[in-house]
């Protein structure tokens, strides 16, 4: 039997933020903080760049100056030397490097697939369309449909598009049943 997911990949980005500015001695508390106004900002769509500036005590956005949760501000020549996290940075593994697919690539984790956070809660889809790829994986293994009778159902996926998000759920599930 396949798991469910029980996180989505934009959990997974906040949860590397998190992990980034634990790595930066800034607090559990004060990490977390951080990274629920992220989330708040994320849902709300007003982040307009997903680069995030810290240093382990202050917290900026993009090009921001002013710390948003203590009022703290850095001199704009200083903004420059603080730490960068680019919340739509892929993550290359070494399983990766090595050969072995360990993960997609928190964004496109290939040509014909995407994943957005802003984009059914960051479930992967096929690129430039809101079909998730998980929907078209159920209807070839559960349904045993081709790729030419799901494109009749999703016209705006061609039939590469389709074997490719196949492709890209059986490598997701191979790895949910391996943990």
């Amino acid at each position: 039997l396949l798991r469910p997911k029980f996180w989505s990949y934009r959990d997974l980005v906040l949860l590397r933020l998190f992990a980034w500015l634990r790595g930066k001695s800034m607090s559990p508390a004060d990490a977390r903080d951080r990274v629920t106004t992220v989330r708040r900002h994320l849902d709300a769509g007003d982040l307009d760049t997903g680069v995030i500036r810290s240093d382990g005590s202050v917290f900026l956005h993009g090009n921001e100056a002013v710390d948003r949760l203590t009022g703290v501000q850095l001199f704009s020549e200083l903004v420059t030397l603080v730490d960068e996290f680019d919340l739509l940075m892929p993550v290359i593994e070494e399983s990766k490097r090595a050969g072995r697919w360990s993960g997609p690539d928190l964004v496109t984790p290939s040509p014909r697939t995407a994943i957005s956070p802003w984009i059914l809660g960051g479930e992967p889809c096929v690129k430039s369309t809101r079909i998730p790829t998980a929907a078209i994986f159920a209807l070839r293994e559960d349904r045993l449909l081709d790729a030419p009778a799901i494109h009749e159902l999703y016209q705006a996926a061609s039939e590469d598009d389709i074997e490719e998000a196949i492709t890209l759920e059986r490598r997701l599930r191979r790895l949910q049943l391996a943990a």
